[in-house]
């Protein structure tokens, strides 16, 4: 028994860590020539989960120990991207920190006490906030040198996603149309109607003349649009009447067509523009196009960079 205890003493005696050292205090962590305490990633699973860390291991503790390895790695990547940044020499200013905070309350419209109310509320001090946006501001400044600043995206690239995704772009025809709307008093009067159809070839005679359709809408349809000159707006051509379907395939943009007996009423109308079916032309979707592939290529390329900056630490894991 002595030499047991012997050999326990003097094992305590070459130990490293304190026999009564502070749990929170013991590294989980190695970064090139930093560390990352059990205090600093339970202090970040309460922050971002806003739940302590044994709360979240009594809830479910195989979900705990996931969260857990998230968030240290999530603070090894922070740990990483600082460490770079001071080497480029892209720390935030004071002044673009205080042009942020700005822009914040501007968009937000906050006063600074309104500001400092709001992060209180939320278990956070200004000069914490400040400390946030610093960090923020310089993981910008990196991915602008080393991500952003090496992309292109050509317009082959464009031109080949969408032929890739064409069938995306299809379009339905539709139809913008303005119409005259001349309605019986009395419904199902023929002798109104023939009357009506009547004034409708005032109408068109008049239109033939140079007076605007769009005055003549305001004037004589009691209709739809009529406050609007008559406009409609746009229609898939699948939900249009078949009957002014014929018609609108008849007429050239701006033409307007002769008057229609709908049964009910009297309509004159005006193809405003028609689009075919088809597919939207690439033309029109350039802005589109470049902004998917600049999304998808900028966050493949943040994965790649992370990875081989991490690749390049030193690191350690000790939970």
């Amino acid at each position: 028994m002595r030499i047991i205890l012997f050999f326990m003493a003097f094992s305590l005696l070459l130990s490293t860590q304190p026999l009564f050292a502070d749990e929170s205090n013991r590294v989980v962590a190695f970064i090139n020539d930093d560390v990352i305490t059990l205090y600093e990633l339970n202090s970040r699973i309460e922050e971002l989960t806003g739940r302590s860390k044994d709360e979240l291991q009594a809830a479910n503790e195989q979900d705990f120990f996931k969260v857990r390895e998230d968030i240290l790695d999530l603070i090894i990547e922070e740990k990483v991207v600082r460490s770079k940044v001071k080497e480029l020499e892209l720390e935030a200013t004071t002044e673009e920190i205080d042009t942020y905070l700005e822009y914040i309350k501007e968009e937000n419209k906050l006063t600074q006490e309104e500001l400092v109310q709001l992060l209180k509320h939320e278990g956070m001090s200004l000069e914490k906030f400040r400390e946030k946006v610093k960090e923020d501001l310089e993981h910008r400044n990196l991915i602008d040198m080393e991500v952003k600043g090496k992309m292109i995206i050509t317009g082959e690239q464009i031109a080949a996603y969408y032929e890739e995704h064409k069938k995306n772009y299809e379009r339905p025809g539709s139809a913008h149309i303005a119409s005259i709307f001349l309605v019986p008093d009395t419904p199902g009067s023929e002798s109104e109607l023939a009357e009506l159809k009547k004034k409708g070839e005032t109408i068109i005679e008049r239109i033939s003349k140079g007076e605007k359709f769009e005055d003549l809408a305001g004037e004589f349809s009691n209709g739809p649009g009529a406050k609007d000159g008559g406009d409609l707006g746009n229609f898939p051509l699948t939900d249009i009447d078949p009957k002014i379907l014929e018609l609108i395939n008849s007429l050239k943009d701006g033409d307007v067509s002769s008057p229609i007996d709908m049964g009910n009423r009297v309509q004159i109308v005006k193809l405003i523009k028609k689009i075919n079916a088809g597919h939207t032309p690439v033309e029109e979707l350039q802005d589109e196009i470049y902004q998917t592939l600049y999304s998808t290529e900028i966050e493949k390329r943040y994965e790649e960079y992370m990875g081989s900056l991490i690749k390049e630490s030193y690191m350690k894991k000790i939970l």
